[in-house]
């Protein structure tokens, strides 16, 4: 058994998956199932890590954060978290603690294209990336399309980590 479990969910009225997660919460009981993904920080060899993420992305980019930072793991990180407005950005007490040793980016833009704000910043940071291993962290959409803009602006497969590449391949 494990000694804490933190859930992260958007409690959206309306999203059916939100709606049977509060219930859950409610009756006390939770249905859980195994990670669907191969993304650890074994896998990690760049001296920087940038962790991308989306809405509710940011539990495994936030666990994997702490994770590197109790284990002494010695790349630099950095945090992109993207949101469709700023109440998307829900564990700013979270977010916090990880400030201190984690640069964080926060953008805050309802465009899903490539004309989105976090989308340029990417796109500016690409030629510094060479050194950098992308962790994506968010919903298969999201992850395929930063995926591809990341490809168009050169960096390579390797450098790219994503539990979707395993359970929602393209």
């Amino acid at each position: 058994m494990l000694p804490r479990l933190q859930i992260h969910f958007q409690p959206v009225a309306g999203n059916v998956d939100a709606e049977l997660m509060q219930e859950m919460i409610a009756s006390g009981e939770i249905e859980l199932e195994d990670t669907q993904g191969t993304v650890t920080l074994a896998g990690v060899t760049q001296p920087h890590m940038l962790f991308v993420c989306a809405g509710s992305g940011f539990a495994q980019a936030n666990s994997m954060i702490l994770s590197a930072s109790h284990l002494a793991h010695p790349a630099r990180r950095s945090l992109l978290w993207c949101a469709d407005s700023p109440r998307g950005f829900y564990a700013r007490d979270l977010l916090a603690a990880l400030k201190p040793g984690t640069a964080t980016h926060l953008f805050a833009d309802p465009r899903r294209d490539s004309g989105n704000a976090a989308m340029r910043w990417l796109r500016q940071q690409a030629p510094a990336l060479s050194s950098t291993d992308v962790i994506l962290c968010g919903s298969p959409p999201f992850v395929h399309s930063v995926t591809a803009l990341l490809k168009t602006e050169g960096l390579g497969e390797m450098q790219m980590h994503s539990d979707v590449y395993a359970y929602a391949p393209r």
